[in-house]
């Protein structure tokens, strides 16, 4: 099954059209995808800082500390460190998975 991706102006032009703008200008996309922006923003800042972003019914972005360990480097066989670091992940909520398998 190959997926599609919505792309931000797409994404901007449905919101508009939930809002019940079913021909939205130019003007009203932008801003749509400033609040897009802006809320990608406060999320990696927040997770960045060591919080947790929960939507209800969505899911939760969260930091977690990956331990350092040795990796192989496959290409030249040699064993090399691989840093402690911080990632992002997200936790889809129970609610969301079962919307999507009903």
């Amino acid at each position: 099954m190959k997926l599609k991706s919505t792309a931000k102006y797409e994404l901007a032009k449905r919101i508009c059209n939930q809002l019940g703008n079913r021909s939205p200008t130019v003007i009203e996309i932008n801003q749509q995808i400033n609040i897009i922006n802006i809320t990608q923003k406060l999320i990696k800042l927040d997770v960045k800082n060591g919080k947790k972003i929960t939507w209800v019914g969505f899911g939760t972005f969260y930091p977690k500390k990956q331990i350092g360990c040795i990796r192989r480097n496959i290409s030249k066989g040699k064993a090399i460190f691989a840093p402690e670091k911080m990632v992002a992940k997200f936790k889809v909520s129970p609610k969301f998975i079962e919307y999507l398998n009903n």
